[in-house]
């Protein structure tokens, strides 16, 4: 399920996206199916069931999901690597918002994460070993 459409990401970008134009409208709806599964990844990994069906957590995600795909978009639209500072805001808005899912630093409105991801991502403490077994001991022979 994505979670954007070809029209959202034309109300973002200003363009139209047709047969023929660079992406075409087939490559758009591609990007936001892949922008819908990336996010899905997160997601998952940060605990929630996907794909998500809550109203409130489908509008923010829709919200993220736009911008991803219309940086995306705009810049196979173009022949530079230069963006305005709006589409760059935008692809920091994603970067960050994965970043913060994955860490467990932000939480989907109305659900909340069947797993603990601060297991996955944090620091395990390790059991101090005997050093008898951890140096070479020479047997004495009899």
């Amino acid at each position: 399920m994505a979670y954007c459409t070809v029209s959202d990401v034309e109300r973002m970008t200003r363009d139209v996206y047709t047969d023929s134009s660079q992406p075409s409208r087939a490559r758009v709806e591609t990007i936001c199916t892949n922008v819908s599964a990336e996010l899905d990844g997160y997601l998952a990994a940060g605990g929630y069931t996907v794909p998500v069906t809550n109203t409130q957590a489908l509008a923010m995600l829709k919200a993220v999901a736009e911008k991803c795909a219309a940086v995306q978009a705009w810049h196979e639209s173009r022949d530079t690597d230069a963006s305005f500072p709006k589409i760059e805001d935008w692809r920091n808005d994603c970067v960050e918002f994965k970043r913060a899912i994955r860490k467990g630093e932000v939480w989907l409105p109305g659900i909340t994460p069947e797993g603990d991801a601060q297991i996955a991502f944090g620091v395990v403490s390790t059991v101090s070993r005997d050093s008898w077994f951890t140096t070479r001991q020479e047997l004495e022979e009899d």
